[in-house]
Parts: structure tokens; sequence; C-alpha cells
């Protein structure tokens, strides 16, 4: 079915609709919605089809299936690599050995973590305000089934302008020697907020050395460095095909199966493991960035500074929060729309509803209610950063009240 959808661009007659046809038939259009989900690249494209022509069970014991079994082997020593090297280091004073489990997405990466961890090492759970969901939930059930006690830490109070330093100071003091887990994001996936994980991690068994820290890389892996005892990771969000990803755990770190199966992956994660989107997200995560999204977030950020009646929340990485004043965030979105410029009004698991992270982080209501989330990936331009600019304009003229507002 994914081959097929891959291959709709060049044969598709009648699109299912006026923003797909614009995207199969390359028609001029902007796309900044890169932190749900960024445009499947040439690289992972390739890896998948290539991939997806070898009819084997990676368990089939035949010839072929022995093939598959390399090139899932072959993914995961690369995938290893972002620990290990290019300044990815899940452990800050020696080697980041470990194994990739094969998972479905950054979801089901976390429920793994948690979950799985949780069900080895009992204790106290600490993490943060500013969460995924799937983070939530997963903490949520694992206190539930084993009786412990969680800490959240309030996220960041960037209306305010709090740094990182005085974010994870406060997430160290609510650290101690019953705290089993500590599971905190690597960046925000609303406002680029980053974390330095590096840092955490070392501060963090310095605290306690038993304990265990996961972090949800899903808006960081493959843009920046990111570290931990427990990594998870979603090739959507880097450029691979939606439906795979990964957790990264650590050698000598133990965790039991959340969804046994047929014994794949040593047991940890059944199911047959789906090569060509393995292959797939593992040419997007080799592909390297050249730090233009940086460039692009800090070019928008400077121009918005200039405008009347618009904001900026907080950027960082390659996502800017942007607030017009006076109106309503999904409003702007259809206008943006109508227009061929794609963004969010937030995270795309908000599904329209106000956002509780950007309200815990200072912001009043009315701030996020106008505001939009616009991110960058490998192939934005500094000419649709610039039409983009001038199409907010328009659209804050129209549809906002053209005046600065406090946050």
């Amino acid at each position: 079915m994914i081959f097929h959808l891959l291959q709709l661009g060049q044969n598709l007659k009648k699109p299912f609709d006026k923003a797909a046809q614009m995207w199969y038939t390359e028609s001029i259009m902007i796309y900044f919605d890169n932190a749900a989900t960024a445009p499947v690249c040439k690289a992972a494209k390739e890896a998948f089809l290539q991939s997806a022509a070898l009819p084997a069970n990676v368990s089939s014991p035949h010839s072929l299936g022995i093939a598959a079994r390399r090139e899932l082997d072959r993914c995961e020593r690369e995938l290893l690599r972002k620990f290990d090297g290019d300044g990815y280091r899940a452990d800050p004073v020696g080697s980041a050995s470990g194994s990739i489990i094969f998972t479905s997405g950054a979801t089901e990466s976390n429920h793994l973590a948690i979950l799985g961890s949780l069900g080895v090492h009992s204790g106290t759970i600490v993490t943060t305000g500013m969460e995924h969901k799937s983070v939530t939930a997963a903490i949520s059930a694992a206190a539930k089934l084993y009786s412990l006690n969680v800490i959240t830490v309030p996220p960041p109070c960037l209306a305010k302008g709090e740094t990182e330093a005085e974010f994870t100071a406060r997430l160290l003091d609510s650290i101690n020697e019953r705290t089993s887990l500590v599971s905190c994001m690597a960046v925000n996936n609303e406002t680029g907020f980053c974390v330095d994980t590096a840092a955490l991690y070392a501060a963090v068994k310095r605290k306690n050395p038993h304990c265990l820290f996961h972090t949800d890389a899903a808006a960081g892996f493959a843009k920046t460095p990111v570290c931990g005892d427990l990594v998870s990771f979603s090739a959507h969000k880097f450029g691979g095909v939606g439906g795979a990803g990964g957790l990264y755990v650590r050698r000598g770190v133990r965790i039991n199966p959340v969804m046994p199966g047929g014994g794949q992956q040593n047991g940890l994660r059944g199911g047959t493991e789906p090569l060509p989107l393995i292959s797939a997200m593992t040419a997007a995560a080799l592909c390297k960035h050249d730090g233009n999204f940086e460039h692009l977030t800090s070019l928008l950020t400077r121009i918005i500074s200039d405008m009347d009646g618009v904001s900026v929340n907080y950027s960082g990485l390659n996502i800017v929060s942007v607030c017009v004043h006076g109106a309503k965030s999904q409003v702007l979105v259809n206008a943006l729309s109508e227009r061929g410029i794609y963004v969010s009004a937030g995270s795309a698991c908000n599904k329209g509803k106000l956002s509780e992270t950007l309200i815990a982080m200072g912001f009043n209501r009315g701030t996020v209610d106008g505001t939009l989330r616009v991110s960058f990936g490998r192939t934005n331009s500094v000419e649709e950063v610039l039409e983009f600019a001038a199409a907010l304009t328009e659209v804050k003229d129209r549809f906002g009240s053209n005046t600065r507002k406090v946050r």
C-alpha cells in the first residue's frame, strides 16, 4: 500500500484534494509544518523502494530472509552511530553502545520506555508539564499499574523569559534517591524550546546513579544531539516514511516487553519488522542538515519583531511560535492555506483545542488562541520565509487587531 502512495504523484489523474493536487504536481506551495510531519526525503524514498523489492521476512531462514536480516542489522548499526558519534552522546562519560528497538513511532516507543522500564525499576517518576500526550498517558498508566508516585515539574515559563538552565535546575531539585525514572523531552514540539539532554543526563546521574533518564526526542532526533538511557524517535519527523520509529536502549538498561508476540527483537517487541519503513527511516536519519533551518528560524524571528500586531512567543531549533493578536489561529491557518502556505495552530495532537502546554508556559489564553506554529525542514528557503512574511502581513491586517498585546 505504501509503495502505491509513494508512486501516487506520477500516476494520480484525479487527486482527492486541491492541496494534494498542488503537492503531487509540485505547484507553488510553501510547507512550514515540518514539526507535524516532514516531507519524505529523496534518500528515504529510494531506500524504501529498494528494500520493498526484497520479498522476504527478516525472520525467514532462507537466503532472502538472511539478506533482509542483514539489511535490518545494518540499519541498527547506522542508527546507533547517531548516539555513538556525530556529537550524539547517550553517555557523556563513555561509549554509548546499546541497541535499537524498532517500533511504529515515538508514541509506541514512549510507552515501551516508560511502562517497560518501570516494570523492572520501581520508585518515583519525575517528568515535566510540557511532555507529549503519549508520555503523560504512559506515565499515568505506569503509576496506576505499579502504584508509583509522580512529580510533574512545571514547564519553563517562557512568557517571563525563564531559561533552559533555570528550568533544568528546577527539574533536578525534584530528583532524589527514590527517583527511578526521569522523563524530559529534548525539544518541545510547540515552541522549539531545547533541553541540553547531555548535560541533564550527567546531572541526573550525579544525583542518583541508579535513576534512568528517558527523553522523547521526536522533535529533535536527526536535528540536534539527544542523549539518554532511553531515547524515543519517529521517522516521519525527520524525512522518513510514517509508521516507523525506534527506541534507543543504552547497554545495561533492562526493560520488559509491552507488546510481546513472536519473539522478534529479542522478545522486547513482537511483530514482523517492516523493513522498507526501517530502511527509509535510516536513510533519512543519515541525511545531514546544513543548519539551514536554524538560519530560517532566526530570520523569521527578526522579521516578526518589526511587525505590528504580531509577536514571537518563542523560537528555537526549527520552530517559531507566532501570535497574531486579536485573531483566531484556525482562521489564520485557513487563510494561509488558501494562499498555498501550510502552517499549524500548534501540535497536530491538539486537534483545534487551546494548547495546555503554552498556557502552562505562562501565555494568556488570548495569545494562545492566536498562535501559529511555523516549522522548517531541509528544503525550505529564505525566499519562502519572505513570501510567508508578506502573506502573514496580509492576513493579520485582515483578521488581527494590528496592535501588540501583553502576553
